[in-house]
């Protein structure tokens, strides 16, 4: 439970006009409707009505009113003035820098497997390295969405072994965050209610837990592996070979989000 004052200090028409402020999840939308405030969140989606402050604003909104100076207080469950910890942004950059790493690093593994002659391996890298890369980036707009910063930083040198080197190694850095890392990160983010940082964090790892199964399959099956499309969504990065009937099963979109890998 947390307390968001809002506090416009000009003179404000109040008819149907909208009032964006910040708010640790995103940003907080309020309009008049109905003879009621009403405040809207873009994600998740929700809205309830509130009072207005004082008898004055109970007028209708069909009307112009005019105020030199109004305060609103909110008082919402995970709306807050309430401030996000500074372990929960840690975590988003570790999380960013990882993600950022393994688009790259994937990247440079679809290549070799591609050089000695794995196609379909190459092919799920590229998948994943897609998959990454909307993980980097929904990361990083959770960071700033949260009034965080993204460090910079330069991503690490890559020396790609065998495919098969690549692909056990892949399992490795999966299972690590399936298994651990994002995990650890979701709790943090929930105990904090900062529901960006839930949002990203539980995309990602629903994806990984996809590319570790199938980067095990791939192992196993190397040297025969059966061909297979690979499709990644474009909101959440989810990682299927198999198109859903209508809905992303992870950030429940619609199927026509999935973008197809090559």
């Amino acid at each position: 439970m947390g307390c968001l004052v809002a506090v416009w200090v000009m003179p404000v028409a109040l008819r149907q006009a909208p009032y964006r402020v910040p708010h640790k999840t995103g940003s907080l939308v309020l309009r008049s409707a109905g003879g009621k405030l009403w405040c809207g969140h873009v994600a998740p989606w929700w809205s309830c009505p509130i009072s207005y402050p004082n008898n004055a604003m109970n007028k209708s909104f069909q009307q112009v009113v005019s105020v030199t100076a109004f305060a609103v207080a909110l008082v919402l469950p995970g709306v807050a003035g309430a401030k996000v910890s500074e372990q929960t942004l840690k975590n988003l950059n570790t999380a960013f820098q990882g993600e950022s790493n393994a688009a790259n690093r994937y990247g440079k593994f679809a290549v070799k497997a591609a050089a000695e002659g794995n196609a379909q391996v190459a092919k799920l890298f590229r998948a994943a390295a897609a998959s990454e890369a909307i993980h980097r980036d929904t990361h990083k707009k959770a960071i700033a969405e949260l009034g965080g910063t993204a460090k910079e930083f330069e991503l690490d040198a890559v020396t790609p072994g065998t495919t098969a080197e690549n692909l056990k190694a892949s399992i490795k850095g999966e299972t690590y965050e399936r298994d651990t890392m994002y995990p650890d990160f979701l709790a943090v983010a929930k105990a904090d209610d900062a529901a960006a940082a839930i949002r990203t964090i539980e995309f990602a790892l629903a994806a990984e837990k996809e590319h570790a199964k199938l980067y095990q399959e791939a192992l196993d099956n190397l040297g025969k592996n059966a061909k297979a499309d690979y499709f990644v969504c474009g909101v959440c990065g989810m990682t299927v070979t198999e198109l859903p009937a209508k809905k992303c099963r992870s950030c429940r979109q619609s199927v026509d989000k999935y973008n197809k890998i090559a």
